[in-house]
């Protein structure tokens, strides 16, 4: 276990004199972990009218947990007095938490050392929780501190990339005690998850099955974006494994389209939509900003150049026919169209069976196809 805040008696002591909750913001976690119980130097306390709990905050000062009330011996002289937080409290890495003491007895003495702003107080009737924290600045810092069980938990190292039709091995640690894994867009709700992970047999997860009707669409991710239309925003797409105890787990990866494809990430204000012209016309597609749609550089060696406004060209001045895929940020889903093109013409536009799904061979290996 890990201690975290003032882990030494306070050199001065003083009664809260009215001002009976107190806190201190903590340095930022190193690690993920779970916590414990928060332990602080008091005095003057018993189970009846001097009771006392501790509280702990997001940095955002809104109330997270609660400790157990003490409801031990008297308490006469200054004594570390440590108190269990019920339930599976998440300590994420990276973030601040605001710890404090919050006594009945006006009279409660507690330990500190003076630095410049480094502690609050406020005066809150007990046992009435303050949600959110409101306090004023002191220069007395609380000796308090908390304690927790660092993760141990699945990590994440690998991969920094993967292709479509392309198998990649995640790598990590205690990857074999995840029960959930999957690939997801960073600040999207949509994200494609299996569970449980076979370590046997192939899964699919996005809902596909082999009898899927042509055009139909499916639930899927964007990719990287080799044309952005102007104010576009590229997508950030992330690898996550999940035990089920400790807080989810994800890395950025880079999510490429298939080999010798381009793919347009576009936006309403500069597509061009008429039909015929533009492979973000009206009779295939309904724009939306950073939509996406992905097709082949090259068709019968007739090489094919995408544009951000949907409009295409071709070196040769022949017919070709391809599949493009459409991603839709609205739903989550990919679809596809057969395109027909002669020139930088659009002749014809229909249905396509291809689908984009994501699958795990075992517990470390996946590929999107």
């Amino acid at each position: 276990m890990t201690q975290l805040g003032n882990t030494v008696q306070g050199g001065t002591s003083d009664t809260t004199s009215g001002q009976n909750a107190r806190t201190i913001l903590l340095p930022a976690m190193s690690e993920d972990g779970t916590l414990n119980s928060i332990s602080c130097w008091l005095n003057t306390l018993n189970s009846t009218d001097r009771r006392v709990k501790y509280l702990i905050y997001d940095s955002s000062d809104n109330l997270i947990a609660e400790s157990d009330v003490y409801s031990g011996a008297d308490v006469s002289v200054i004594t570390l007095v440590t108190l269990n937080v019920a339930g599976s409290v998440a300590l994420t890495s990276g973030a601040q938490y605001r710890i404090a003491f919050f006594c009945e007895y006006t009279g409660t003495a507690y330990t500190y050392d003076i630095l410049a702003s480094s502690s609050e107080f406020a005066n809150e009737t007990y046992p009435t929780t303050p949600d959110p924290w409101v306090g004023t600045t002191t220069s007395r810092n609380l000796a308090i501190y908390l304690d927790y069980t660092a993760s141990t938990g699945p990590t994440l190292t690998g991969p920094d990339t993967t292709t479509v039709d392309a198998t990649r091995t995640v790598t990590g640690t205690a990857l074999d005690t995840a029960t959930t894994a999957g690939l997801k867009t960073v600040g999207y709700s949509k994200t494609l998850t299996i569970t449980p992970i076979d370590t046997v047999s192939f899964s699919q997860v996005d809902e596909i099955d082999a009898g899927i009707a042509l055009g139909t669409p499916v639930a899927s991710l964007p990719v990287e974006a080799d044309v952005l239309a102007a104010g576009a925003t590229a997508w950030q797409i992330q690898q996550w494994v999940d035990d089920g105890v400790n807080p989810e787990v994800a890395r950025n990866i880079t999510l490429n389209y298939l080999a010798a494809h381009t793919t347009v990430q576009a936006m309403i204000a500069t597509a061009n939509t008429t039909p015929g012209e533009s492979l973000q016309a009206t009779n295939i597609i309904a724009v939306e900003d950073d939509m996406q749609h992905s097709g082949p550089n090259v068709v019968d060696t007739v090489t094919i150049t995408r544009a951000a406004d949907g409009t295409l060209t071709t070196d040769k001045d022949q017919t070709i026919s391809f599949t493009e895929r459409y991603w839709s940020p609205s739903t989550g889903q990919a679809s596809y169209a057969g395109i027909t093109v002669k020139g930088s013409a659009i002749i014809s536009v229909g249905g396509a069976s291809n689908t984009l799904r994501l699958n795990y061979v075992n517990k470390t290996q996946f590929y999107i196809n």
